[in-house]
C-alpha cells in the first residue's frame, strides 16, 4: 500500500514538474526582436530541397577569385549571419524598432540603443505579402587586442527564395594588422 502512494506521488511530481518545463521552452522561444536564426533555418531547408549553382565573387585583402558551386553544405555557409541574431531575452530591451513604409514593402530597423552591443543595427524589407525580400546588418566590435566590422546582407526573391547574399568586412589584429574581406554570392536555381 505504502509502494501504491510513492508510485502516485511521483507520478503527480512529474505531471507538475513536466508542465514547468513545458512553460519555460514556451518562454525560451518568445519574440524579443525579429527572429533572423529562425529565417536563416528556413532558408537552409529550402535550400538543401533545391538544386541551385552559387556563382561567388571573394575578395581577400586585394586577392579576388571566382567560383562556381552547386555542393554547398548551407548550415556552414550562411551561419555567418546567426551572428546578427538580436531575438534573445537580454536584447529584449536594447533595440528600437522603426517601421517604415516604402512603395509596397515595409522596412523594419532595429537600431541599437547601446554601444556594448555588437549588432549596430539590422534591418528587414518585407513585401505587401509579408514576405522578407531582405535582410541587412552591422556588427562592430572593438577591446584592446581588435577590432572587427562586418555588414551583411540576404536578398530574397518575392516567393522567399534567396537570391544573392554578402559579407563585407574588416578586422583589425593588434599582431597581426587589418584584414580585409568581400564575399558576393548570387543564387540560381537549376
Amino acid at each position: 500500500m505504502k509502494s501504491l502512494k510513492y508510485i502516485t506521488f511521483y507520478f503527480l511530481a512529474s505531471i507538475i514538474f513536466s508542465c514547468d518545463v513545458i512553460t519555460s521552452e514556451e518562454e525560451n522561444h518568445q519574440l524579443y526582436n525579429y527572429d533572423i536564426n529562425a529565417l536563416i533555418q528556413k532558408t537552409v531547408k529550402d535550400m538543401d530541397q533545391t538544386e541551385v549553382i552559387v556563382k561567388k565573387k571573394v575578395n581577400y585583402d586585394g586577392k579576388t577569385s571566382e567560383i562556381s558551386v552547386s555542393d554547398i553544405n548551407w548550415d556552414s555557409e550562411l551561419e555567418v549571419f546567426n551572428d546578427a541574431d538580436i531575438n534573445r531575452p537580454i536584447f529584449k530591451d536594447s533595440y528600437k524598432k522603426v517601421e517604415t513604409k516604402e512603395g509596397q514593402d515595409i522596412k523594419i530597423k532595429y537600431t541599437s540603443q547601446s554601444d556594448k552591443n555588437e549588432v549596430k543595427w539590422l534591418e528587414i524589407t518585407q513585401n505587401d505579402q509579408g514576405i522578407t525580400t531582405s535582410i541587412q546588418f552591422l556588427i562592430k566590435s572593438k577591446n584592446a587586442l581588435f577590432q572587427k566590422e562586418k555588414v551583411g546582407k540576404l536578398t530574397y526573391s518575392n516567393d522567399g527564395f534567396l537570391n544573392q547574399y554578402s559579407i563585407q568586412g574588416n578586422q583589425d589584429v593588434v599582431i597581426l594588422g587589418q584584414k580585409n574581406y568581400n564575399i558576393e554570392a548570387f543564387v540560381s536555381r537549376n
